[in-house]
Formats: C-alpha cells, sequence, structure tokens
C-alpha cells in the first residue's frame, strides 16, 4: 500500500490518493473471474460517494492443489535434495497459479 507524502520524515497531512495491490489466493472450483466481481461489488457498495475507486484485475490463475505424491513433485523434491544435500519436508498448500492449473491437466 502506499499514498500521499511516502519519504523521510513527519508526515502530518492526510493524503489525497492511497493506492492497494490486493492478492488473492483461490481454490480449486474458485473461478477468478466470478471472485474479482464479488470482490468489485462489494468494494464498490461499502465505497463512501465521497471516495473514487478505481479497481484494474492484472492477471487471473485457477486454484490447483498438487498432491505430495504426483510425480511433478518427486521429480522437484529429487531435485531439490540433490541441490540442497538434505531431504524435504512436504504438506500441501493450495496455489493459484495459471502454470499449475495448466499442468494438471495433463
Amino acid at each position: 500500500m502506499w499514498g500521499g507524502f511516502t519519504g523521510e520524515g513527519a508526515k502530518t497531512v492526510l493524503p489525497s490518493k492511497a493506492h492497494a495491490k490486493i492478492s488473492m489466493r483461490l481454490v480449486p472450483k474458485q473461478e477468478p473471474d466470478k471472485i474479482e466481481k464479488l470482490f468489485i461489488d462489494f468494494v464498490n457498495k461499502i465505497t463512501p460517494k465521497t471516495v473514487k475507486v478505481e479497481i484494474k484485475g492484472l492477471h487471473h490463475g485457477k486454484g490447483a492443489i498438487t498432491p505430495i505424491d504426483s510425480v511433478w513433485i518427486k521429480a522437484a523434491s529429487r531435485a531439490m535434495e540433490k541441490a540442497l544435500g538434505r531431504s524435504l519436508c512436504l504438506y500441501e498448500k493450495a496455489v493459484p497459479s495459471p502454470l499449475l492449473s495448466h499442468l494438471r491437466r495433463f
């Protein structure tokens, strides 16, 4: 987030503008376009009429979960173990990534 005077020193005036980047971590079966619309609708609903809001969607990636025992994870684990010289502690985590959701199709 950033807004107004961002340099060193005291800040005694409220900024006339503020900015934020929002990143959402989707899980499988959530549709990025639908989630973006719900977010925009919610922000517009709670924004005071005296405030101008501009929201830009930058990119979308569907959520994907790759099982720990998949060939992809096994290959990556072997490579990391070889590079690091020790075994890895793995756990499942949902990660929104256009690449991962694409690979899930194979």
